[in-house]
């Protein structure tokens, strides 16, 4: 049986650690409430190039998604922070939002790239009338909306002239122009090197740059003693720049004539500019948001056997005749190759794997032991319904709205 006494005392204890407790909630309720934003910075806005606007509320509501999904232990309110700052630069074919928040003696720092969102493009397939219709096969699948030259049909087949069924096309038919319905002059070929240009590394073989610092060079000297690049990196070369499966690269620009990803490599949200070509090897897998660009006479991108692309492939070639650059300027996509995303040619387009997401092409091209054939397509696949309505790229088709394409950090 407990005694009086000691009942009383437990009481007592209890009751004493239960008003320390609220007094320490209370105080740190009032301490919250004291931090707030001045509101000339929360009503501030950062204009995009583009006619977009994004206001430092808008960027902290979104910033907060953020942090919820990364189980960051900050707290969800803007109003804890004593400043918010924020860094706004073109890094490649995507703007950079950078957001700094202080508290204190405490600072974290998040980025992210801004795009245009896929939700209102559904072409899988706009081929150019070049004159030449489109012959295809059994095995090739089309969804969405195609936009095929006048007169396009299923192929013949040589030994029955018989029509070879057509296969899983349930895409809605409609006749294409002479000219693409996009326009991508806004995308840059060729980014420009920062002024304020670092020489010399420090003898590292890791090189990690924030994007509210100003962008770094690697030059091709430099580039094969670094096994880890990651952030406001640019690495160029006069020559060539290849890429070996032990390198890590995340969110970096390289720049070179020729670019070459060694088998089995994986990098996270590269862009890639060449002027000659850009070959991934079999199993290279280049995650969202990728973007390779090579223009240039005689431009070429392949993607190997069972090699990943997410994000976009832009491939530029003079004014020619259509025959020649097919010949000569091309995008290949092997058999059991994947492209997410959006694949422009203006040259050919060789294709036995698949595109997830659209195709805006100059003419299709077959290699065969017959040899080369020019809009004839054996197999393949281009799948609109695949791309996510969250897939976001540098390109604006439509009526785009600005999308954050992914967190750097």
């Amino acid at each position: 049986m407990i005694k009086p006494k000691y009942k009383a005392s437990v009481f007592i204890h209890a009751l004493v650690v239960l008003t320390v407790v609220l007094i320490f909630v209370s105080l740190f309720f009032v301490i919250i409430k004291s931090y707030s934003l001045p509101s000339n910075e929360l009503s501030r806005q950062i204009k995009f190039e583009r006619n977009k606007l994004i206001t430092i509320q808008q960027a902290i509501a979104i910033t907060k998604l953020h942090y919820s999904s990364s189980f960051k232990e900050w707290p969800l309110e803007h109003s804890y922070f004593d400043e918010v700052n924020y860094t706004l630069n073109s890094f490649g074919n995507y703007d950079m939002l950078t957001l700094t928040f202080v508290k204190e003696h405490m600072r974290d720092t998040v980025s992210c790239h801004f795009g245009y969102a896929n939700s209102e493009n559904t072409v899988s397939l706009y081929l150019k009338d070049t004159g030449i219709p489109l012959k295809y096969a059994s095995s090739i699948s089309i969804d969405g909306t195609a936009y095929l030259p006048k007169n396009s049909s299923k192929a013949l087949n040589d030994k029955k002239q018989e029509l070879i069924p057509s296969g899983k096309i349930t895409a809605n038919r409609l006749k294409s122009g002479a000219n693409f319905p996009i326009d991508y002059s806004t995308v840059l070929f060729s980014p420009s090197l920062p002024e304020n240009d670092y020489n010399t590394l420090n003898k590292s073989d890791s090189l990690i740059v924030s994007f509210s610092s100003p962008t770094q060079t690697v030059h091709e000297e430099e580039w094969y003693g670094l096994t880890y690049l990651e952030g406001n990196i640019i690495a160029s070369s006069f020559n060539q720049l290849r890429v070996y499966n032990d390198q890590v690269l995340k969110n970096i620009i390289l720049q070179a004539p020729v670019i070459r990803i060694q088998s089995g490599t994986v990098l996270s949200g590269v862009q890639l500019f060449a002027t000659d070509s850009i070959i991934l090897e079999n199993g290279v897998q280049l995650l969202y948001p990728s973007t390779l660009v090579v223009k240039g006479e005689s431009a070429v991108i392949e993607v190997k056997e069972d090699a990943l692309v997410e994000g976009m492939l832009l491939l530029s070639t003079p004014a020619q005749t259509p025959s020649l650059r097919s010949l000569t300027s091309y995008i290949s996509v092997e058999e059991g190759a994947t492209v997410k995303g959006i694949v422009i040619s203006e040259g050919g387009l060789h294709l036995h794997g698949k595109i997830k997401g659209s195709g805006y092409i100059n003419q299709i091209y077959n290699l065969s032991q017959s040899g080369f054939e020019l809009n004839y397509w054996e197999k393949g696949s281009i799948l609109n319904d695949s791309l996510s309505n969250h897939y976001a790229s540098p390109l604006y088709i439509g009526n785009q709205q600005r999308e954050i394409v992914q967190w750097v950090n």
